[in-house]
């Protein structure tokens, strides 16, 4: 998938590769409720972070904070397009994942929807609670409400070290 801004960095691509291995890797293993191989099942070092799916996720995380940094570094930023492209791209999957799950629930007990659906609100907040693996979504999700801070916190820095940086002996 290209980037919005039409940058696209190939060197990328065999880490890219690599998480999405791992995060595959992980579903494939446990599948639904640990079978084949059960949750817990200790591995050689080598094998280990296919029996912690969240590396994968962890790594995707990285790039992405990799190349925002790398994209948005001395750009003006409209943060209203760019919250949007965010919302088009995450919402519809999130969504959708919200409601099979809600419908699932509704039809095994219809009296925890209530439940579930404080699950959902509070899922903002304490991302476990999201069904599916989409605690990685909410944690995207901090990080894009966050970068309107970082963004500015960094520029601030950058301006303000590279000044002094590296010192002068008088």
């Amino acid at each position: 998938m290209r980037s919005s801004s039409g940058q696209y960095y190939p060197g990328l691509d065999h880490l890219r590769a690599l998480a999405a291995f791992l995060v595959f890797g992980w579903h494939f293993s446990h599948g639904f409720h640990g079978h084949p191989a059960p949750f817990g099942q200790s591995f050689t070092p080598f094998l280990a972070p296919f029996n912690e799916g969240h590396c994968g996720v962890a790594l995707f995380m990285c790039l992405s904070g990799y190349l925002f940094a790398k994209i948005l570094d001395g750009k003006r930023i409209i943060w209203r397009g760019f919250y949007w492209n965010r919302f088009v791209r995450l919402a519809p999957l999130l969504i959708t994942v919200f409601l099979l799950t809600g419908a699932l629930v509704a039809h095994d007990d219809p009296g925890a929807l209530g439940h579930y659906a404080r699950a959902l609100a509070v899922g903002f907040v304490e991302p476990i609670l999201w069904p599916n693996g989409a605690w990685s979504i909410a944690v995207e999700v901090h990080f894009y409400l966050l970068l309107w801070i970082i963004i500015p916190l960094k520029r601030a820095g950058h301006h303000r070290c590279s000044a002094s940086w590296p010192p002068v002996s008088r």
